[in-house]
Protein backbone atom coordinates (compact mmCIF):
# COMPACT_ATOMS: atom_id res chain seq x y z
CA UNK A 1 0.00 0.00 0.00
CA UNK A 2 0.94 3.68 -0.57
CA UNK A 3 2.12 5.50 2.38
CA UNK A 4 0.09 7.74 3.99
CA UNK A 5 -0.02 11.68 3.18
CA UNK A 6 2.01 14.04 4.73
CA UNK A 7 0.54 16.06 7.32
CA UNK A 8 -1.15 19.35 6.26
CA UNK A 9 0.45 22.56 7.20
CA UNK A 10 -0.89 25.67 8.88
CA UNK A 11 -3.50 27.46 6.86
CA UNK A 12 -2.79 30.75 5.33
CA UNK A 13 -5.49 32.48 7.26
CA UNK A 14 -3.58 31.10 10.53
CA UNK A 15 -0.17 32.07 9.11
CA UNK A 16 -1.67 35.61 8.46
CA UNK A 17 -3.12 36.01 12.22
CA UNK A 18 0.45 34.93 12.87
CA UNK A 19 2.14 38.05 11.04
CA UNK A 20 -0.44 40.54 12.01
CA UNK A 21 -0.23 39.25 16.08
CA UNK A 22 3.89 40.03 15.64
CA UNK A 23 3.22 43.35 14.05
CA UNK A 24 0.65 44.76 16.47
CA UNK A 25 2.52 42.98 19.78
CA UNK A 26 5.83 43.99 18.69
CA UNK A 27 8.35 45.67 21.32
CA UNK A 28 12.16 46.04 22.38
CA UNK A 29 13.37 42.37 22.27
CA UNK A 30 16.42 40.43 21.59
CA UNK A 31 13.82 37.27 20.22
CA UNK A 32 12.75 38.34 16.87
CA UNK A 33 9.33 36.53 17.66
CA UNK A 34 8.71 39.50 19.81
CA UNK A 35 10.29 41.99 17.92
CA UNK A 36 7.79 41.70 15.51
CA UNK A 37 8.05 41.18 11.40
CA UNK A 38 11.16 40.91 9.45
CA UNK A 39 10.81 42.28 6.08
CA UNK A 40 13.08 41.65 2.88
CA UNK A 41 12.39 44.67 -0.30
CA UNK A 42 14.07 44.36 -3.16
CA UNK A 43 17.18 46.31 -3.73
CA UNK A 44 20.13 46.43 -5.74
CA UNK A 45 21.60 42.93 -4.83
CA UNK A 46 18.96 41.25 -5.69
CA UNK A 47 19.99 41.04 -9.49
CA UNK A 48 17.42 38.91 -10.55
CA UNK A 49 14.82 41.46 -10.82
CA UNK A 50 15.29 42.27 -14.23
CA UNK A 51 14.53 38.22 -15.44
CA UNK A 52 11.11 38.25 -12.97
CA UNK A 53 12.79 36.55 -10.29
CA UNK A 54 14.21 39.42 -7.79
CA UNK A 55 14.43 36.94 -4.84
CA UNK A 56 17.41 35.37 -6.25
CA UNK A 57 20.74 36.29 -5.03
CA UNK A 58 23.47 38.06 -6.64
CA UNK A 59 24.82 35.57 -9.40
CA UNK A 60 28.59 34.16 -9.49
CA UNK A 61 31.08 36.63 -11.77
CA UNK A 62 28.57 39.29 -11.20
CA UNK A 63 29.49 42.60 -8.72
CA UNK A 64 27.55 42.17 -5.94
CA UNK A 65 28.77 38.20 -5.56
CA UNK A 66 30.08 38.75 -2.15
CA UNK A 67 27.45 39.33 -0.71
CA UNK A 68 25.02 36.27 -2.35
CA UNK A 69 24.98 34.83 0.86
CA UNK A 70 22.71 37.10 2.82
CA UNK A 71 19.55 39.56 1.98
CA UNK A 72 18.46 43.01 3.66
CA UNK A 73 16.39 43.12 6.37
CA UNK A 74 13.35 45.94 8.20
CA UNK A 75 12.62 45.02 11.41
CA UNK A 76 8.91 46.15 11.72
CA UNK A 77 6.02 46.35 14.14
CA UNK A 78 3.13 48.94 14.94
CA UNK A 79 5.46 51.17 16.91
CA UNK A 80 8.08 50.83 14.34
CA UNK A 81 6.37 50.77 10.82
CA UNK A 82 8.71 52.20 8.18
CA UNK A 83 10.02 50.29 5.11
CA UNK A 84 13.46 50.76 3.71
CA UNK A 85 11.99 51.91 0.62
CA UNK A 86 8.12 52.75 0.21
CA UNK A 87 7.97 52.11 -3.25
CA UNK A 88 9.08 48.74 -3.45
CA UNK A 89 7.76 45.37 -2.98
CA UNK A 90 9.50 42.35 -0.81
CA UNK A 91 8.15 39.64 1.28
CA UNK A 92 8.36 38.62 4.84
CA UNK A 93 11.33 36.36 6.20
Amino acid sequence: SSPPPPPSGPSAASIVDAINFRFANGHPSNSFSEAGVLVHQWDAFDTGYENGVPWRPCPHGSWCEKFSDRISGSLMNRRLPFMFDGRQSGFVV
